[in-house]
């Protein structure tokens, strides 16, 4: 039984960026079995190698883990990656203080390389979170980079040494917050006209309070939708079936499957199983079937 090595992962790593990347041949779930066909061939070229189907997509699950692991390490805060060694390093902090609450899976890779990190990052972006502090989109908030303060200071009035609209100066009396006009007992209150700051800031916390309107209605709508999580689940599970088992199990063992993986409650399980796990699960519920 020939070993996994990084050598070994190297060939059909790049086969699959070639043909994923160049071809297009990626799907909605992983990548076409025109992709898998080709990578499994260029694989089994190398002298000594007899690799099968099953045992490549087990390995490309286990290579993506492993990756999506080293990424998240090396986008948190105060950690990098360096590339000259293909090591997850501390930028700003230490290995003590990053690995506090971590797991084990972590503390492994302190100090440990893996050359693949630069192919894999080109053969698995996108299918990852983005952003050096990835967080999650089911909360969303809009900010406009305006200041409350600012804006009512604004609506106020103008500042000190400022004229009216005849050429007039208001004073202004100096409080522990602001600087207001003054009303002068012997006429009536002046009109102060906005300013165009005033103008803009109330423009824009109305298009602040439309765009929270906006995403509060795509929420709710989200949530209604929530309702459907169990047809999607079997569609999820049947994209992926047909992705990585149709090079690998015959037309009568499809169909079988496919009757399975009807079933919301098992849909959700093979969703949940990873590599050979998923296969021999699949394989099993095929014969009971």
């Amino acid at each position: 039984m020939t070993i996994w090595n990084d050598e070994l992962d190297a060939v059909w790593i790049n086969e699959m960026i070639h043909q994923a990347n160049v071809l297009g041949k990626r799907s909605n779930s992983g990548f076409k079995k025109e992709a898998w066909a080709t990578a499994l061939s260029k694989l089994n070229a190398v002298p000594d190698s007899a690799f099968t189907m099953l045992q490549l997509k087990s390995r490309n699950t286990t290579i993506k883990e492993r990756f999506s692991l080293l990424w998240r390490m090396a986008n948190a805060s105060g950690m990098g990656w360096e590339r000259s060694r293909a090591l997850v390093v501390c930028v700003s902090t230490t290995w003590d203080a990053f690995l506090v609450g971590k797991s084990k899976d972590m503390a492994r890779w302190k100090n440990k390389p893996f050359p693949l990190y630069d192919v894999c990052e080109v053969l698995y972006k996108g299918t990852l979170a983005k952003g050096t502090h990835a967080q999650s989109s089911t909360s969303m908030t809009t900010t406009v980079s305006v200041d409350d303060a600012e804006i009512e200071d604004v609506e106020r009035g103008l500042p000190s040494d400022h004229s009216d609209d005849d050429g007039n100066n208001i004073s202004t009396c100096d409080t522990a917050s602001s600087k207001r006009p003054c009303p002068d007992s012997d006429s009536p209150p002046r009109h102060v006209r906005r300013s165009a700051a005033s103008m803009m800031a109330k423009k824009l916390k109305a298009q602040s309070e439309s765009i929270s309107k906006e995403l509060a209605m795509f929420a709710t709508a989200l949530q209604g939708n929530s309702d459907n999580s169990g047809s999607t689940d079997v569609e999820a599970a049947l994209d992926i079936l047909q992705d990585e088992f149709d090079s690998t199990l015959d037309e009568n063992e499809m169909l079988k499957a496919i009757d399975v993986l009807a079933t919301e409650v098992k849909a959700k399980v093979f969703m949940r199983l990873r590599g050979t796990l998923r296969a021999a699960w699949l394989h099993r519920q095929i014969v009971m079937d």
